[in-house]
């Protein structure tokens, strides 16, 4: 059974996107697009996205995801600097997409996702030897391979616009995972330097790669 603060925020999840599902308008004024944050500096939409979906199998994919891995990064940070991993994840997640598709005004997105991956990879860096089963794939992965696969796949399906998927938004709560883990938790990079390591120099290459691509650095 999860913490009540944790089981709270599952709650709201499943509260505001059964809402979205029932009320267009609703959920048009909560979810993420990008002429509403550049032009009307709604920047509130960053973070209420997170609690919107798409449909049924969209919300409990990321709160499953959030429920199996939740555990290690609340368990190590504590409950308060796990909902700042969480929020600042949320919204650093979607100021990375809007970063990237900003000049696309009808690029529109909802979903946990950013946090979630913010999540999962707080928990990869706190234990980089945690072992991921992928289906269909019967062999268990360890968290840093599966780290370095998921960021290569991400970014590659950033550039090839893959499916309706926020691959941008992936990205950059990956990328808030990290640093906020290694900033409240700095003994995870002492006790794996070599695997932590890897993921941040990664996620760095991949990060600055993308954006000089797109002419923002």
């Amino acid at each position: 059974m999860p913490e009540l603060s944790v089981l709270l925020l599952f709650i709201a999840m499943f509260v505001v996107s059964i809402r979205g599902f029932r009320d267009p308008v609703f959920f048009r004024k909560y979810l993420f697009e990008v002429s509403d944050v550049k032009y009307k500096k709604e920047y509130y939409r960053l973070i209420t996205c997170g609690f919107l979906h798409v449909d049924w199998m969209h919300l409990l994919f990321n709160a499953i995801t959030l429920y199996f891995f939740y555990s290690i990064p609340f368990g190590v940070l504590g409950e308060v600097r796990f909902f700042v991993l969480y929020f600042v994840g949320l919204g650093l997640s979607g100021y990375f997409s809007y970063l990237i598709h900003r000049n696309d005004s009808g690029y529109a997105a909802v979903g946990a996702s950013g946090a979630v991956s913010a999540v999962l990879f707080s928990a990869i860096v706190l234990r980089p030897k945690l072992e991921l089963i992928i289906f269909p794939i019967p062999i268990p992965i360890p968290g840093y391979i599966f780290a370095v696969a998921y960021l290569l796949y991400t970014t590659y399906g950033m550039r090839r616009s893959w499916g309706n998927v926020g691959h941008a938004a992936h990205l950059g709560g990956a990328a808030a995972g990290v640093l906020l883990t290694l900033l409240m938790e700095p003994r995870a990079w002492h006790l794996h330097p070599w695997m932590v390591g890897i993921i941040l120099t990664l996620l760095v290459v991949l990060i600055v790669w993308e954006l000089k691509r797109r002419r923002i650095l």
